[in-house]
């Protein structure tokens, strides 16, 4: 069976509040990589709106976060996929929650991806990313301290171990962490079978590459 990396076509909507929606969105969270432990609230958008022709949306920022519209939802839940929820979206501008979205909880993770020859990003003083010069103020003070969490730049074709997947649902997300500088995220895995319902529904918002199982993941920039 191929198995396939899901992602956004798009990215609608930001994240409130803006200078600290990951303290609020995480149980913890590492300030200056983005890595950050399970999800404890519903996420908050500025203009849930956005976007009105895509079923699948993903907000800027959040890039291992995907929300779905109701129709989307309910045929989801009848196929039965498992390790698959729905959460709540919070309108900021309608101060309730969203009627036409909902976020898709993704609840398993799985240490999966080869990322031998990705360049590294450990969070640590003078780290692999330091001779880089990020302008602008920073979201944090000069005494927040470094987690020591590794992650790897995002690969542009991604290769698996193929074992790890044989008991693996139809959707599930990488342990391991991909991004740079404050930005970390988990990539999405999903089987054929979701990619065909995707397809055969029309859902609109989704874009899938194919995974490899032998060989280095790679990036080309």
């Amino acid at each position: 069976m191929n198995w396939y990396q899901m992602f956004a076509k798009g990215h609608h909507g930001y994240p409130q509040p803006e200078d600290s929606y990951e303290s609020e969105l995480y149980e913890t969270c590492c300030m200056r990589c983005g890595i950050h432990g399970r999800q404890n609230g519903s996420i908050r958008l500025r203009t849930p709106s956005k976007a009105p022709n895509s079923h699948f949306i993903q907000p800027n920022w959040l890039f291992d976060v995907f929300l779905v519209r109701s129709e989307v939802e309910a045929i989801l839940e009848f196929e039965g996929f498992q390790a698959l929820e729905f959460a709540p979206v919070f309108d900021c501008k309608k101060r309730c929650h969203s009627e036409s979205l909902r976020q898709i909880i993704i609840s398993t993770v799985m240490p999966c991806a080869e990322t031998a020859k990705l360049p590294k990003v450990t969070c640590m003083p003078n780290n692999e990313e330091s001779s880089w010069e990020i302008p602008g103020p920073k979201r944090y003070s000069a005494d927040t301290p470094y987690c020591g969490s590794i992650k790897y730049h995002p690969p542009s074709t991604l290769v698996v171990d193929v074992n790890s997947l044989k008991n693996a649902p139809d959707i599930f997300q990488t342990s391991e962490w991909f991004g740079s500088g404050g930005e970390s995220h988990r990539i999405t895995i999903c089987s054929e079978r979701f990619v065909s319902i995707v397809k055969s529904n029309k859902f609109r918002g989704l874009g899938f590459n194919q995974i490899e199982f032998e060989g280095h993941s790679e990036r080309v920039t």
